[in-house]
């Protein structure tokens, strides 16, 4: 009962967060492929809750329905703090699980945080570090130099998640014995570095974003367009989910995209791994 219970809670979480997605999302290819899945996942909600009809009941009357407290089990007011703050914690990274598409990195790669950070890459290059540029965020010349660091930096990641690419699909097609055991070594050592160096590269870029929300926030002259909104240019730029966007709500996107990729690595989990 208690496993029906966590799958429970699970779908309405999914549910909820693409709901949101769909009010909320200016983009109308993510607003259609979520629509799909959200429709999959009811389906799926009403194996378990037959009588849950979407068009009477909202997901939040059946969340209340099915998981209301009573006066005798209802949980001590600290104790409904820290699950508020935990299921608001689950809802961003459920949020953000919908939103970036997973990819493998290359046809023969099945390693999970590979495949990850190879889809967060792709998807952070194409939709949010394009805000950072200087015709949307213009910036004092100390803060516009490291952006021009981390832009760098990030230019050498990349170089490196391609090498490792490489490597993976060497090892993959193989034949020679001998050789496959020089590329395994070489991959899961290419991959301990390359995780260590991207974890420290997201962690930079959270630092500084967060540095220019603190500096936007106290109005000081770092950022020197605070109130302006980021405009994307069609025809010269793929990105569109921020498109709309003030600065300031931007960067707070931006902050938790980095949190949620920094959390979903787990370096320390990585370090404690056998090889």
């Amino acid at each position: 009962m208690s496993t029906q219970k966590e799958e429970l809670e699970k779908l309405i979480k999914f549910i909820k967060s693409m709901q949101i997605i769909i009010r909320t999302s200016p983009n109308k290819q993510q607003v259609e492929r979520v629509k799909k899945d959200l429709y999959k996942y009811i389906k799926k909600l009403q194996t378990i809750v037959p009588d849950f009809d979407p068009a009477k009941e909202t997901i939040e009357e059946l969340e209340r329905r099915i998981f209301q407290y009573t006066n005798i089990n209802k949980p001590p007011q600290h104790e409904q703090q820290k699950l508020s703050i935990t299921t608001e914690e689950e809802k961003r990274d459920v949020s953000w699980d919908i939103k970036l598409p997973l990819k493998k990195a290359s046809p023969h790669c099945n390693d999970p945080e590979i495949n990850f950070i190879y889809s967060a890459i792709e998807f952070l290059q194409k939709e949010y570090w394009p805000i950072l540029a200087e015709q949307h965020i213009h910036l004092d010349f100390t803060h516009s130099q490291e952006r021009q660091s981390l832009r760098l930096e990030f230019d050498e990641v990349i170089r490196e998640l391609k090498s490792l690419i490489e490597t993976i699909e060497d090892y993959a097609l193989a034949e020679n014995p001998d050789f496959r055991d020089q590329l395994y070594k070489m991959k899961n050592k290419q991959i301990r570095v390359f995780l260590i160096n991207v974890n420290d590269f997201f962690k930079k870029v959270k630092d500084f974003l967060s540095r220019l929300l603190e500096e936007l926030d106290k109005r000081s002259s770092v950022i020197k367009n605070p109130d302006d909104k980021i405009v994307f240019d069609p025809q010269f730029e793929d990105a569109s989910l921020l498109n709309g966007y003030t600065i300031r709500a931007a960067l707070v996107e931006f902050i938790s995209l980095m949190q949620f990729i920094i959390k979903k690595i787990n370096l320390p989990d990585f370090k404690q791994k056998k090889f």
